[in-house]
C-alpha cells in the first residue's frame, strides 16, 4: 500500500477523532498510547529508571539522556515537566495527522509509562500544558505524583517488594545501635551492606570495596547533601598488604540533614563535608563523590 492510501485512511481516522466526545477519545488514545510505548519507548525509560534507581527526581533530570525529551523538577518528590522540543509521532511527521487532539495520545503515554515504572497504585496526574500540534514552539506536559506515596514500595532484582521506609528505618536503627564501637574499623562498606541486610534479612550485591560498589552504582550517582536512607560514597586512599596506596573509597549511610553514620576508627556520625576533614591511616582525606538512592542498590543484580 502507498503513502497515498495511509494518508487517505488517516484522514478519516482525524475526522473521527473529532466526532468522538471527550471520554471515548480519551479511551482509544489510551489503547494507542500503551501499543505505542511497547515499541520500545517504555523499555527507554525503563533503562533510565533503572540508572536513576527509581528516584523520581533523578529521573525527571536526567531525561535529556534519552534524546528527543527532557525534563524539570518543579517540586522535588511530586511535581515534573516533561519537555519534548518537538514533535516526532510519525502520525504526524509522516501521516499528516496534525490536529492536536492527538496530543491526547501523548499525555496517555507519558501516564502510562510513569504508572508502569512506579506501580498502578501510585497516584499521578498528567496534565497536557503546550503542544506543537496546538501552535506552541514545543510540547509540555505536567506530572504530579501525590507527595505520600514518594516512599512507596521498592523491588530488588528478583522482583521482591519492600516498604521503603520500612527498609530504611530498620537499617539507620541497625547502624545507630553499634555506635562508639569499632567491629568494622577499616570494613566501611561491610558496615552499610550488614545495615541493610541484616537490619532486613535480605541479600544484596555490591562491589568489593566502597570505591567499587560506587563504581557500580555510578549511572545512580547524584550530587549535594545526602538525604535520609541512601548510601554515600567518597573517594579514599588506602594501603594494601604491600604498603601501595589505592583507592578503596569510604561509604556511610545518610540519616537526612546531611548527617552520615560510618564506620571510621568506630561507628560514628559526621556531618557529610565534615568527612572529608578525617584523616586516613594512609595521610589521605576522604571526597566526597554523592550518594545512590536505596532503589538502585536493592535493583543490582550478582554477577552470573
Amino acid at each position: 500500500m502507498d503513502t497515498a492510501f495511509f494518508r487517505e485512511w488517516l484522514g478519516g481516522f482525524t475526522e473521527g477523532l473529532e466526532k468522538l466526545d471527550a471520554p471515548t477519545r480519551s479511551e482509544m488514545l489510551r489503547c494507542c498510547a500503551e501499543k505505542c510505548a511497547g515499541t520500545g519507548v517504555l523499555d527507554l525509560y525503563r533503562a533510565l529508571y533503572q540508572r536513576t534507581g527509581g528516584d523520581r527526581d533523578a529521573f525527571f533530570a536526567r531525561l535529556d539522556e534519552l534524546g528527543a525529551v527532557r525534563g524539570e523538577v518543579k517540586v522535588p518528590g511530586s511535581e515534573y515537566e516533561i519537555i519534548f522540543p518537538a514533535c516526532v509521532c510519525p502520525l504526524y511527521t509522516s501521516g499528516g495527522v496534525n490536529t492536536p487532539l492527538l496530543c491526547e495520545c501523548s499525555r496517555q503515554s507519558i501516564l502510562h509509562v510513569c504508572k508502569t515504572l512506579w506501580g498502578d497504585s501510585v497516584s499521578c496526574e498528567v496534565t497536557e500544558r503546550d503542544t506543537v500540534l496546538s501552535g506552541a514552539a514545543e510540547c509540555r506536559f505536567t506530572v504530579v505524583f501525590a507527595q505520600e506515596e514518594h516512599t512507596g514500595e521498592i523491588w530488588d532484582a528478583f522482583g521482591h517488594s519492600y516498604s521503603k521506609e520500612a527498609l530504611i528505618k530498620n537499617m539507620i536503627a541497625w547502624a545507630e545501635q553499634r555506635l562508639d564501637t569499632a567491629k568494622y574499623a577499616g570494613w566501611c562498606l561491610s558496615f552499610i551492606e550488614d545495615a541493610l541486610e541484616q537490619g532486613n534479612g535480605l541479600e544484596i550485591f555490591g562491589g568489593d570495596s566502597a570505591k567499587g560498589s560506587g563504581e557500580l552504582y555510578a549511572d545512580a550517582m547524584q550530587s549535594g547533601e545526602p538525604p535520609r536512607g541512601v548510601f554515600v560514597f567518597y573517594d579514599c586512599l588506602c594501603r594494601d598488604e604491600q604498603g601501595a596506596l589505592v583507592n578503596w573509597g569510604h561509604c556511610g549511610i545518610g540519616l537526612g540533614g546531611g548527617k552520615v553514620i560510618h564506620a571510621w576508627d568506630t561507628v560514628r556520625t559526621d556531618d557529610f563535608r565534615q568527612i572529608e576533614k578525617l584523616t586516613a591511616l594512609s595521610g589521605d582525606h576522604p571526597k566526597y563523590i554523592g550518594f545512590v538512592p536505596l532503589e538502585r542498590v536493592l535493583s543490582q543484580k550478582p554477577e552470573a
